[in-house]
C-alpha cells in the first residue's frame, strides 16, 4: 500500500481490511446496484458512482452496502468505483468519471483531499453532481465540514478535530474510572501511523485536551491501523509500560489485537488496562457490552452513504440539497462516544461495520 500526503480520518480507522475479498468489479471497475422508477420528472432517471477508498477494504463494502440500500429506496441507479487507497487511482477514476459521462452525480470517499480538489472542481464544471465524504483540503480544513467551492454540492461526514476531542474525553473518563479522579494515571497512545497528518492532528488534540491533567501519556508503536499491528505494538509496548492504566488506539482494529497482547501479558483487558478505540466497530460494541473495552468513538459508514446518495439524488432532480450534513450530530442525539452507561441507553446499536466483510 502507497502511502499518501494525508488520510482523512475515516480513511486511517478503515485501513484495517484491505485483504478481503472485493466486491465484484465488472471490466470498468465497477460495480452495478440499479433501481429504478418512472413515475414522472421526479423521478427521472439518476446515476450516481460511489468512488470509495477501495473496493478491498471493509469500510468502502459496508459504505457501499448503504448506498445500495438507498438507491433501491430512492429509485435510483449506483455503481461502486475503486479508489485503491491511491491518490493518483482515486484521481483518474474521477477523470474517467468525467469524460464517460456515465454518471449524473459522483459521491466521493477520499484518499487525499489535497489533490481531488482540482478534479472535483472540474467534475462540477462538467455538470456533475458532487458530493464528498470530507472537506477536500489539508488536514486542518477537515476540522469544518464545507463545500470550499461551488462545484462541490455537498459534504457528508463529520470533523476530524470534533472527533479527536471525544478520543480525550474518552480517556480521561477511563482514568477516573480506573485510578479515581485526581489521581495520576498512566496512558499508552497508539497511533495507526504517526507520519500521517490525520494521526498528528488527533495526537496534538488528545495532549492538548489533557494538558495540565494528572494524565501521563506514552507513545506506543504504530499499529498500522490493523488487528495484527496492534497486537505487534501493543506487545512491544507493554515490555516496557505493563503499569499502563489506559491504552487509547486510534482504531478499534488496534485494539482488538491489542486485547489479546495484554492476556498474553498476564493482565485481563477491562480490569487491569482499560481500553479506549476508534471506529465503532461491532467488534468494539462487542467489547464494551462485555466489559472488556471502555469506550470507542461511532463511525456511520452506511448512514454516511445513505445520505450521500439521497443529496446526490436530490440535487439531480433540482431539489435544494443540503451544502453539509454531519452523520456525527445530525439527527439530534445520535451516538457519538460509546461506552457501557451509552450502550445500555441503546441496545439495539450494533455498529455499521466490523472487520469482517458484509455477507
Amino acid at each position: 500500500m502507497r502511502v499518501h500526503r494525508w488520510l482523512p480520518a475515516i480513511a486511517g480507522a478503515a485501513l484495517l481490511a484491505a485483504g478481503v475479498a472485493a466486491c465484484g468489479d465488472d471490466d470498468s471497475g465497477g460495480t452495478d446496484s440499479a433501481s429504478t422508477s418512472s413515475s414522472g420528472d421526479a423521478k427521472k432517471e439518476v446515476r450516481i458512482g460511489m468512488l470509495g477508498y477501495d473496493n478491498k477494504n471493509n469500510y468502502t463494502q459496508w459504505w457501499w452496502q448503504g448506498a445500495q440500500e438507498q438507491a433501491k429506496k430512492e429509485g435510483v441507479k449506483v455503481t461502486l468505483i475503486d479508489g485503491k487507497f491511491d491518490a493518483k487511482a482515486q484521481a483518474a477514476a474521477l477523470e474517467n468519471s468525467i469524460t464517460s459521462k456515465q454518471f449524473d452525480a459522483v459521491a466521493i470517499l477520499p484518499v487525499d483531499g489535497v489533490s481531488l480538489l482540482p478534479i472535483a472542481k472540474q467534475a462540477g464544471q462538467a455538470g456533475l453532481k458532487v458530493v464528498v465524504g470530507q472537506t477536500l483540503g489539508t488536514v486542518e480544513q477537515t476540522n469544518k465540514l464545507d463545500p470550499l467551492i461551488p462545484e462541490i454540492t455537498s459534504v457528508v461526514g463529520q470533523e476530524s478535530k470534533f472527533q479527536a476531542e471525544f478520543f480525550a474525553k474518552n480517556i480521561e473518563a477511563a482514568c477516573d474510572k480506573k485510578v479515581g479522579p485526581g489521581n495520576q494515571c498512566k496512558v499508552g497512545l497508539m497511533p495507526g501511523a504517526a507520519t500521517f497528518p490525520t494521526d498528528q492532528l488527533q495526537v496534538s488534540v488528545i495532549k492538548d485536551s489533557l494538558k495540565g491533567k494528572p494524565i501521563e501519556i506514552s507513545m506506543a508503536p504504530d499499529g498500522g491501523y490493523a488487528r495484527p499491528g496492534g497486537y505487534k505494538a501493543a506487545t512491544t509496548f507493554l515490555q516496557g509500560h505493563k503499569d499502563i492504566d489506559v491504552l487509547h488506539a486510534n482504531g478499534d482494529q488496534m485494539i482488538a489485537g491489542a486485547v489479546q497482547a495484554i492476556k498474553e501479558a498476564g493482565l485481563e483487558p477491562g480490569k487491569d488496562i482499560l481500553l479506549s478505540g476508534y471506529g465503532g466497530t461491532t467488534e468494539g460494541v462487542d467489547g464494551i457490552r462485555a466489559g472488556t473495552w471502555f469506550a470507542t468513538v461511532m463511525l456511520y459508514p452506511q448512514k454516511q452513504a445513505r445520505e450521500m446518495v439521497r443529496v446526490a439524488t436530490m440535487a439531480v432532480r433540482g431539489e435544494k440539497a443540503p451544502p453539509t450534513v454531519n452523520v456525527l450530530t445530525e439527527p439530534p442525539g445520535t451516538v457519538v462516544a460509546l461506552d457501557k452507561a451509552t450502550a445500555d441507553e441503546h441496545p439495539d446499536l450494533k455498529g455499521e461495520w466490523s472487520e469482517a466483510a458484509p455477507r
